[in-house]
């Protein structure tokens, strides 16, 4: 684990998560259950933020992340005047799904549960959870320990962001054929839609084997290239071999940094 830990110094993220989401925002389920101030600690920690939806899409995607349990989102009443609700990255609320024009809630209309949002008892609930059928609930900040539901912001690929990433798709035997053909459709979308033209990627799938579908070195514009490599590629089916694939994709980093495709200087995200 030393030289692992050795290997891996200058790369900000591995990012070890399951993405429910193929097109619109990428949502990540936190694996334990706190109070709403560390479920917050808890996403920002990965790079990411606590789940903004702002259309029923959104609501669709976010619901299916969640699993049937009940989890945190990132809306929470801070105004003195109840039903006056806001994101906490400050993504604007008004029209969002579940908020009128004015950013008032649709009190008990989809996706609010019936009588939400209120102040039951007295008691100030200014933070929000999904129920386990995706309906929202304001909710006591704490005593309420729940999974956070956390999301990629919009505003952390942007355009001019300075940042490489490598994808490592598993093919083994570990995943089904619909799980493998479900992050196949994500890593394209996410290629095609949401990575920055700026960013250089690479991908490798790894199985019994470890292929390199593509390298920071190749042609990265247009998308369209390595998306037809990664389209190309087979479902092996077999063992896995997760630490070998992982110290190539880390070598290809580092190749890639000394033949100059790639800058030292950069943020580097693997995805695994």
């Amino acid at each position: 684990m030393k030289n692992m830990a050795g290997i891996i110094t200058g790369i900000i993220g591995i990012i070890l998560m399951q993405f429910d989401v193929v097109t619109g925002k990428t949502y990540v389920l936190g694996p334990n259950a706190v109070d709403y101030d560390d479920a917050n600690t808890y996403c920002q920690g990965e790079n990411l933020e606590l789940a903004v939806i702002e259309t029923e899409d959104d609501w669709n995607d976010a619901k299916a992340a969640c699993g049937g349990i009940e989890c945190w989102i990132g809306l929470i009443d801070n105004n003195p005047t109840e039903g006056i609700f806001e994101w906490l990255d400050g993504t604007p609320i008004s029209s969002n799904y579940g908020f009128n024009a004015d950013g008032t809630a649709t009190r008990g209309v989809q996706p609010w549960y019936p009588g939400e949002p209120n102040e039951y008892l007295g008691w100030p609930e200014d933070c929000t959870e999904m129920y386990t059928n995706g309906q929202y609930n304001d909710i006591p900040c704490k005593g309420f320990p729940h999974r956070p539901l956390c999301y990629l912001g919009s505003d952390q690929c942007s355009a001019t962001a300075n940042y490489d990433v490598q994808f490592l798709i598993d093919e083994s035997g570990s995943v089904t054929l619909d799980g493998y053909e479900m992050t196949i459709d994500l890593v394209q979308s996410l290629i095609q839609n949401d990575i920055s033209s700026q960013a250089r990627i690479s991908v490798f799938e790894f199985g019994t084997v470890t292929q390199e579908i593509y390298r920071f070195s190749e042609q990265q514009l247009p998308r369209g290239l390595m998306i037809g490599e990664i389209e190309a590629a087979d479902y092996d089916g077999g063992v896995t071999y997760t630490y070998d694939a992982l110290n190539k994709g880390i070598t290809e980093f580092q190749q890639a940094i000394a033949d100059g495709d790639i800058n030292a200087g950069d943020d580097k995200l693997l995805f695994l």
